[in-house]
C-alpha cells in the first residue's frame, strides 16, 4: 500500500454512530492521532456545510468538508468554499416540481445553508418512517434550517448544491426519476435506503476529492476513504484504500477495496488504528 496522506469519511453509516449525531470514541482518537501523524481529514458527506460545523467540532482535526456530495469543498479552519458547483436553476425547479407532485418532503442545500418550505415543516417532524430525524438531529436541522414560503423564489438567483429527499415512497421513486431524468443530465445517489439525492452532474464526492487532492498535491494511492452509502460509490471506486462499512449497502461494498467493522462499532476508527497507524 502507498502511504496514506488524507483519510475521508462519510457522515451518516460510517463516521457517525446510529443516532447520526455523535462520533464513537474510537473514531475521534484515531483519527486525531492520524491528523498529529500528518494525514489530512476530510469529511465527505452529503449534508451542506451548516450541518457538518457540529461534526466537525467534535472531531478537532478536519481538515476540509466535502459537502453535498460533491458539490462543494470547504476549507474547514476558515470556511472558505475551495471547490463550488451548482444545479442549473431550470432543473433544480424541476426536480423540485417533481417532488412537490407526489407530496414528498424534502430540502434544498444552498451555499452552505438549508432550506425548506413552510408547508414541509410539520410534515418532516411527524413522519415517523424518517428515522434520521430523531429529536437530536430534529433539534439540530431545525436550529440550522431557513424556511421559506416559496424556494423558487428565495434562492433565484443563489448557488442550489443539491436537493435531498430524506425519504421517497416505493412507488414514487421510478416516476420521480423519470421525471428528473427528462431534465437533463442529473446526478442521482442515495445516502439512505430511502433517500433520493440530487446534484448537478458529474458531483459526486470521488470527484470533488479528487479536485481536492489535485490542488493539495496528492493523488488517490494516498486517500484512505470510508463510506456505506450509494452516494459513496464513487469516492470508494476512487480512493486507493477504500472500506466499505460492515453496514453497507451492496453498491458501497462492490465499489470498496476492503471491509471493516460497522460505524456503531467505530469501523473507521479501527480501521485507521490498524492499517494507518500501526504501520
Amino acid at each position: 500500500m502507498s502511504p496514506v496522506r488524507l483519510i475521508a469519511c462519510d457522515l451518516d453509516g460510517t463516521l457517525l454512530d446510529a443516532d447520526h449525531c455523535t462520533i464513537p470514541a474510537v473514531n475521534v482518537a484515531a483519527l486525531r492521532e492520524a491528523s498529529a501523524r500528518g494525514a489530512s481529514i476530510v469529511i465527505a458527506s452529503g449534508r451542506p456545510w451548516s450541518l457538518v460545523q457540529d461534526i466537525a467540532a467534535q472531531l478537532g482535526c478536519l481538515d476540509y468538508a466535502v459537502t453535498c456530495n460533491g458539490a462543494s469543498v470547504v476549507e474547514a479552519a476558515t470556511g472558505k468554499t475551495l471547490v463550488a458547483h451548482g444545479m442549473d436553476r431550470r432543473v433544480w425547479t424541476g426536480i423540485a416540481a417533481a417532488l412537490r407532485a407526489y407530496d414528498i418532503f424534502f430540502s434544498v442545500y444552498c451555499e452552505g445553508e438549508c432550506y425548506v418550505e413552510r408547508w414541509m415543516v410539520e410534515k418532516a417532524m411527524h413522519m415517523a418512517e424518517l428515522t434520521l430525524l430523531n429529536p437530536k438531529f430534529q433539534e439540530n436541522f431545525l436550529r440550522i434550517t431557513t424556511v421559506v414560503d416559496s424556494l423558487d423564489e428565495a434562492l433565484a438567483d443563489r448557488r442550489v448544491e443539491k436537493i435531498d429527499a430524506f425519504h421517497v415512497p416505493e412507488e414514487a421513486r421510478k416516476p420521480v426519476e423519470e421525471a428528473v431524468l427528462a431534465l437533463g443530465p442529473v446526478y442521482m445517489a442515495s445516502g439512505l435506503t430511502s433517500s433520493m439525492e440530487f446534484t448537478a452532474a458529474g458531483c459526486d464526492k470521488g470527484a470533488a476529492l479528487s479536485e481536492l487532492c489535485a490542488a493539495l498535491g496528492m493523488d488517490a494511492s494516498a486517500v484512505m476513504a470510508f463510506g456505506d452509502g450509494g452516494n459513496d460509490v464513487e469516492m470508494l471506486r476512487w480512493a486507493g484504500q477504500s472500506y466499505a462499512m460492515a453496514n453497507a449497502g451492496p453498491a458501497a461494498r462492490a465499489a470498496a477495496r476492503y471491509e471493516t467493522a460497522s460505524n456503531a462499532q467505530g469501523g473507521v476508527g479501527q480501521a485507521v488504528e490498524r492499517d494507518f497507524l500501526q504501520k
